[in-house]
């Protein structure tokens, strides 16, 4: 039988291999954070100002317009493109003078004699 204290004497190691893997995947996810974060900040600012925003383009066209019954808007064009663009199922704003707007939408109701009737709605101002 053996008497006597055994020691062992341990260096003191800096951390352990396991506390430093720790401390890099920590590092990597806060970096991971940090740059979508960011990413995504910088994103919806760019949405916000670019994506949602309607930008209006003003273009003057030589439009006779009638009103063809109640809601409804006959539009003429001596212009054949736009006459075309016209009947294309889409929805248009319309200004006139006086400071009216209104918007004609939805599909051709009648066509002919180079003129398309349409539904017509008044936003703002007097009917044309």
């Amino acid at each position: 039988m053996l008497t006597g204290a055994v020691t062992t004497t341990r260096r003191a190691r800096g951390p352990s291999r396991l506390r430093r893997l720790r401390r890099l995947l920590l590092v990597v996810l806060v970096v991971v954070l940090v740059f979508f974060a960011g990413g995504g900040w910088y994103f919806s600012g760019r949405i916000r100002s670019d994506g949602l925003e309607v930008k209006s383009y003003p273009v003057e066209r030589n439009l006779t317009l009638t009103p063809a019954a109640t809601g409804q808007l006959s539009i003429r064009s001596s212009d054949a493109r736009q006459a075309t663009m016209l009947r294309a199922p889409s929805s248009y704003g319309l200004k006139w003078k006086g400071g009216g707007y209104g918007r004609v939408s939805g599909p051709v109701l009648s066509q002919g004699g180079g003129s398309v009737v349409r539904r017509f709605e008044v936003v703002t101002g007097t009917p044309p």
